[in-house]
């Protein structure tokens, strides 16, 4: 990458950082003010949860209607590749390393946040943050993509599937035989802290469930959401910080949290660490729960909410959110309720980790499909049905003639060529040699690099491909074909 397009990429990834950071100051300065001074929700998103996902279905369905299902595929695994390597990649970075080393600087709230960022990965997708040049690629053996991209979708659908039938079930089972709250003093009490957090509509359904041991929420959206609560006996300082703790939750949106949190598992869904990351991330959304909950609490009231998660161990299952998922993770919450730290907001983690997670994108590419030029330089045709219209050499400021047209057709019909995931420029790199040739679907463009051809067919639909030339380009030999234009 030269100086400016790394300069160019630098600035869009510090306005995109910039904004992240200021974005999460601002939502922890609002969520410790207390109550809705503006009369807006105090509690928001962290971040939409669902625009990664959205991006690729809107991506997959606009190539398959505007190009076909061929250029859909290849489209969609330049893409899915380059995000499901940098999730890999961040994911495990920020379990192994990252959140070890800030996880005691900074509070709960942030360390949340940090887990969800990927999800804006579809700005590497711009134009704008495009790398000129992988720096590694990497080969898949044989012609077999189809059936490995074949073999992750069924991994992806499946494990995708099986935690959205599981949350249905989970749902159902709960809410079957739930019935309505009717105890006036604890509506009372529900509708105060709805208001007290902003929520200028009440909608939120409370019910009581026989079926779960702890209470929680429910559902994706206002309307189908449902809070419940087991069947026992709460005090009025009980059910004010577990309606607390769901009234973040449900403010939050931690339910489409989770949903991406599932999604970014399934793309990875063979990588183990995944999985543990995901459980990890869970606990982390709890934790900011608790904090929040807990802002400017005493000494006793920090003592009951500990004495609450000790009584209300239970389930948690597809995208729910409880007062207590598992006594796995209560030592460290019990730890961090009893006796809390002061922490930094995070604003400026979040900014510097989110540049370093554009500004890593894109350096690696997959090789694929390998054959020969006849087959991707030629349409597969023969290659004496393409006729030279011009040649230039040396980034195009000389003209040449070839001396032997035929040989020269040979020689790139026998290259070794593979498919390259991801849009690169090239400009790091000068054209040694451009050739325009006129097949019989109109004309083509072949810029040739030292271990890169770029194809640019100029009628229709103008679209390029940037292939890989593993065995590199016999330059000496080539130059034996051609002479300057007189």
């Amino acid at each position: 990458m030269n100086g400016t397009e790394l300069l160019i990429r630098g600035f869009w990834a510090f306005c995109f950082s910039a904004a992240m950071g200021y974005a999460v100051f601002s939502k922890t300065e609002r969520e410790t003010t207390p109550g809705p001074a503006d009369g807006k929700p105090r509690y928001t998103p962290f971040l939409p949860a669902v625009i990664l996902p959205g991006f690729l279905v809107t991506l997959s369905l606009l190539e398959t209607v505007l190009n076909g299902a061929e250029r859909s595929f290849q489209a969609m695994l330049s893409v899915c590749f380059g995000i499901f390597l940098h999730i890999s990649v961040y994911y495990l970075l920020l379990l192994l390393l990252v959140m070890p080393l800030i996880r005691k600087q900074i509070n709960a709230r942030t360390c949340a946040v940090l887990w969800l960022l990927p999800n804006y990965l579809y700005i590497t997708q711009m134009s704008y943050m495009e790398v000129s040049a992988p720096r590694w690629i990497l080969r898949f053996p044989g012609d077999g993509i189809r059936w490995a991209a074949l073999a992750w979708l069924a991994g992806f659908l499946g494990v995708l599937g099986w935690k959205t039938v599981s949350h249905l079930l989970f749902r159902q089972r709960i809410l079957s035989p739930a019935r309505p709250v009717n105890d006036p003093a604890v509506l009372d009490l529900w509708l105060r802290e709805q208001r007290q957090a902003g929520i200028k509509r009440p909608v939120l359904q409370l019910v009581i469930s026989p079926a779960v041991r702890t209470p929680l929420s429910i559902g994706f959206f206002r309307r189908s959401i449902r809070v419940v609560l087991p069947e026992r006996d709460y005090s009025q300082e009980e059910l004010t910080l577990i309606f607390r703790h769901e009234i973040v939750h449900i403010g939050r949106e931690d339910a489409m949290t989770k949903f991406f949190l599932v999604f970014c598992t399934a793309m990875c869904w063979f990588n183990p660490l995944m999985w543990f990351a995901m459980r990890r991330s869970a606990e982390d959304l709890e934790l900011s729960c608790d904090e929040t909950v807990l802002l400017d609490a005493d000494d006793g009231t920090r003592r009951k909410y500990a004495q609450l998660l000790l009584r209300t161990a239970g389930d948690e299952r597809g995208f729910t959110t409880c007062l207590s998922a598992s006594a796995a993770s209560l030592r460290y919450r019990l730890a961090n309720v009893i006796r809390p730290r002061e922490r930094m907001a995070g604003s400026l983690a979040v900014g510097c980790i989110f540049f370093a997670l554009i500004m890593s994108c894109g350096y690696v590419s997959l090789a694929y499909d390998q054959a020969d030029g006849q087959t991707y330089l030629f349409s597969g045709g023969e290659a004496s049905a393409y006729t030279i219209e011009s040649i230039r050499q040396n980034d195009g400021r000389e003209a040449a003639v070839c001396t032997d047209p035929q040989a020269l057709n040979d020689y790139l019909a026998a290259l070794s060529l593979s498919r390259m995931t991801g849009n690169y420029s090239l400009s790091n790199e000068d054209v040694r040699l451009h050739i325009l040739y006129c097949g019989p679907d109109g004309l083509v463009s072949m810029d040739f690099r030292d271990t890169a051809v770029m194809v640019t067919p100029l009628g229709g639909h103008i679209s390029t491909t940037v292939y890989c030339c593993s065995d590199g380009m016999d330059w000496a030999y080539l130059d034996t074909l051609l002479v300057p234009e007189t």
